[in-house]
């Protein structure tokens, strides 16, 4: 594996409709795997009153979405639950290190 992209979760509504934003980031992930297949994807996002209150995590809208625009199975690595940016840092690390990349793209705003 060449790298990792890993994308950072935004905000769904209580039926898990992902934010505009979140929308952004994933779409911009989508395309950056597309030019970079050797590269796989890290969603991350759980839950918080302020991004995610349903049953499921926000990585879970991510992926449903990305699969949805055809980004393959095959493409994700371990999503992280996380509550908020540093988490999508601290839980995102153990994951990069595990396959020695050197090349690392996060999405942001």
């Amino acid at each position: 594996m060449k790298g990792i992209i890993i994308i950072l979760a935004h905000a769904n509504d209580d039926k898990g409709n992902l934010s505009e934003i979140s929308k952004e980031r994933l779409n911009l992930g989508k395309e950056i795997s597309q030019k970079n297949p050797e590269y796989k994807i890290i969603l991350t996002g759980g839950y918080g009153d302020n991004f995610n209150s349903t049953k499921k995590a926000h990585h879970f809208y991510s992926k449903k979405y990305l699969l949805k625009n055809g980004v393959n199975e095959e493409k994700f690595l371990q999503s992280t639950e996380s509550s908020n940016t540093v988490h999508d840092a601290l839980d995102s690390k153990p994951i990069v290190d595990k396959y020695s990349v050197k090349n690392l793209i996060v999405i942001s705003s």
